[in-house]
């Protein structure tokens, strides 16, 4: 991709682990945007589908980077961070894609602001790229770290960061985490520096069957707790004490969710969640569907968990 030194650098990263179906979509969605200066890095862990086609396909427009063994979804992420030294930072998964003018809008966003992170709305597609519905964050937050404790809303792939603020505050992806390390590394970033959202639709985000979040109902509960309390142990300011709270009656969500699919009988969840004391919206929802002759594939599909 054409190089200026009248623009810094842009580095995005796509993590690939035998994904090739959409990753040329991917990809060129990256090279067609109209900033003139992308340091684009697709890290292969591992893959063992059709990969080396793209590689050849692409050649020196993309700068790829092959794992020696295959790593979890955290450690491949700080891998192919530790590999760039761009000014700003982007993520894109290989079955996403980059809306027209996603970075140049962002990038002017951020200087125009005088800010560290930015991020926007998605459109949201299934399989076969029709369009399912668009995706906004919540808007007008002064305290962004706050309202995502709350109700996170960050869409990744819609993302920037400077590396500025990554490198001083030592910010990195936590490798014990294997469906939510996007969440704590976002959260981190907007707790060290400041952040506003964008009203642009940014990305495509794809649904579809083997999406990670769609396997990822057991392991959600107990890995979304540890990340609150890393932040608490983080943030150390009292301020935040709602907010902690709040973000923690998500966790019985989760866990309500969990139990459902592992089809747990009805009057053990609907007894937990009176035993929990957390009546949040979407608990009393499941408390309610519960009550009611619907399936559990039903209320499952409601919460986009199925």
């Amino acid at each position: 991709m054409t190089k200026s030194n009248k623009f810094e650098n842009v580095g995005v990263i796509i993590n690939c682990y035998n994904c090739t179906y959409w990753l040329e979509n991917a990809i060129n969605s990256v090279l067609r945007q109209d900033y003139p200066n992308i340091d684009l890095l697709v890290f292969d862990n591992c893959s063992t589908d059709s990969i080396q086609k793209i590689k050849i396909k692409f050649g020196n427009k993309v700068r790829f980077i092959s794992s020696k063994k295959h790593l979890p979804l955290s450690q491949a992420r700080q891998a192919a961070l530790d590999s760039v030294q761009s000014s700003y930072i982007c993520f894109l998964d290989s079955d996403d894609e980059f809306l027209p003018e996603k970075i140049s809008k962002q990038v002017k966003f951020l200087n125009d602001n005088k800010i560290d992170s930015t991020y926007g709305g998605v459109e949201i597609i299934d399989e076969e790229n029709k369009f399912i519905r668009n995706f906004f964050p919540e808007q007008n937050k002064t305290d962004l770290f706050a309202s995502n404790l709350m109700k996170y809303s960050v869409n990744f792939q819609t993302f920037i960061v400077r590396k500025k603020l990554i490198t001083d505050n030592k910010i990195t992806f936590r490798d014990d985490l294997v469906v939510s390390p996007d969440f704590d590394f976002v959260m981190k970033c907007l707790f060290s520096g400041k952040a506003m959202v964008m009203r642009d639709l940014l990305s495509k985000y794809r649904l579809h069957k083997n999406s990670l979040s769609m396997k990822s109902v057991n392991i959600i509960p107990n890995e979304y707790k540890s990340i609150i309390n890393g932040l608490r142990d983080l943030v150390k300011d009292s301020k935040y004490d709602y907010e902690f709270r709040k973000a923690l009656t998500k966790f019985f969500f989760y866990e309500n969710i969990a139990k459902l699919y592992n089809k747990e009988p009805r009057l053990k969840i609907l007894a937990h969640i009176v035993r929990s004391g957390q009546f949040s919206k979407p608990n009393m929802a499941i408390l309610i569907m519960l009550l009611m002759p619907l399936k559990r594939k039903v209320i499952l599909k409601f919460f986009n968990r199925l």
